[in-house]
């Protein structure tokens, strides 16, 4: 059986290492759903973690719900 995550995120910098062992455990792919992050989140998914797809969206900060369905739907 092949698992692919899908992981939301925005500025998870103190726990996107700790998510991504553990996901790295037991998927076969992980794609990071990234509202443009300001802190190190990508530089620390880019440089430790190759095999992780980076999708970026922007929300304008804003809690934009009808983004995440499609993206939700598009996975």
């Amino acid at each position: 059986m092949k698992i692919d995550a899908f992981i939301f995120c925005y500025n998870e910098e103190k726990m996107i290492r700790h998510t991504l062992n553990h996901y790295s455990k037991f998927c076969d792919k992980i794609t990071i759903m990234d509202n443009f992050s300001n802190d190190e989140t990508i530089a620390i998914i880019t440089n430790e973690y190759q095999n992780v797809n980076i999708i970026s969206f922007e929300t304008n900060n804003q809690c934009r719900e009808d983004i995440q369905t499609n993206l939700k739907n598009t996975c």
